[in-house]
Order: structure tokens, then sequence, then C-alpha cells
């Protein structure tokens, strides 16, 4: 495995102090409200969007192309995966916590929140957990993806082929994970 050369660490240099210094911006917004949620949650928006602005300025500056950066859809069967994977695991941690008799089924004041919220006063509370699953799993979803986008942009489609290169799976990946969590340290010491 060759170190990585002077040529070729240059834009990640200048990926990491974008991401940092674009960051920096969201960390003293959402640290000087005190919470994720400032700024009804559009500064954790902005914060996950840095590391994929920085890569797309990056490239630009490096002379690539954005098609460049690795990140597109993959196959649908894949998507599928993705999507069900975290369902069917939190459904044996809950299954498991109900039959343990840890929990309950559900947080009823939860569920009195959700029918004031969303006007839905006169269903019944099984009507309005569905009715919120299905909401939270279509809309919530895109929504979703589409603030984490940033981040995938930038730390998977940029950041780690950059590394790998050079570096190959191991290190690539301890070194992601690394800096990946140094990113996220102000948010998590300061705010809440």
């Amino acid at each position: 495995m060759k170190p990585i050369s002077n040529q070729s660490s240059r834009p990640l240099v200048l990926y990491l102090v974008l991401v940092f210094a674009l960051s920096s911006i969201f960390y003293s917004l959402i640290i000087s409200s005190g919470k994720l949620g400032g700024g009804h949650g559009l500064y954790v928006t902005g914060l996950m969007w840095c590391p994929g602005i920085a890569a797309m300025l990056t490239t630009i500056l490096s002379g690539k192309k954005i098609s460049s950066l690795g990140w597109q859809w993959g196959k649908a069967k894949y998507q599928w995966r993705c999507y069900l994977t975290p369902l069917l695991y939190a459904a044996i941690a809950y299954i498991i916590i109900w039959l343990a008799g840890w929990g309950g089924f559900y947080n009823k004041e939860f569920v009195t929140d959700l029918s004031k919220t969303f006007g839905w006063s006169g269903l019944p509370d099984g009507a309005i957990i569905f009715f919120y699953v299905l909401i939270a799993g279509t809309v919530g979803m895109v929504r979703s993806m589409a603030t984490a986008l940033g981040e995938e942009i930038g730390w998977r489609g940029f950041l780690v082929p950059e590394l790998y290169k050079n570096l190959g799976y191991t290190k690539t990946s301890l070194l992601t994970g690394i800096i990946w969590s140094i990113w996220h340290y102000p948010i998590l010491l300061f705010a809440d």
C-alpha cells in the first residue's frame, strides 16, 4: 500500500477544509440555539449538506466533473433491502421488549400528541399509529433522504473513494470513521 502522495492529498485537504469551514457556520447556529431542532431543523439540514457541498466544490476546483463523485442510485432490489432492513431489526428489538414486558405496545402520550399534531383526534389509536407509520415511511422517508443525501455524497461519494485509492479498505474505513466522528463532536458536546 502506497502512502498518499502530495498530489493526491490536495483534493482531500481542500475537501476537509471546506467541510469544516462550511460546517462551522451551522455548528455555531446549532450551538447558539442550544438544540439540534434550532431553526426548525434547518440548521441540521444545512450541516448535513456541508460534506456534499464541499465534495462538489472540491470536484469543480480540481477540474473534475461532479458526475465523478461516485454516488448513484443503485439497483431497486438493494434499495428495498436498505429500506426494509432497519424496519426488520427495529421490529425484532420491539418484539423482544414487548414480550419481555419491558415496555408496552405503544406510547399513549405519543399517540395523543400525533392525533393533535395531524388533526386526527376522532380516529382510534390503531388508525393513528397506522397512518403515522404510513406517512413516516413514505413522505418522511423522502424528507430524510433529501437531508442525508449531502452527507452521502460527501463522505461516501468523495472521501471514501479518494482515500481508498491509496489506503485500501481497512485504513479507509478507520480514517473515515475518525473524520466522521470528529465532525459530529461539536454538536454532540455543545448541543442537546
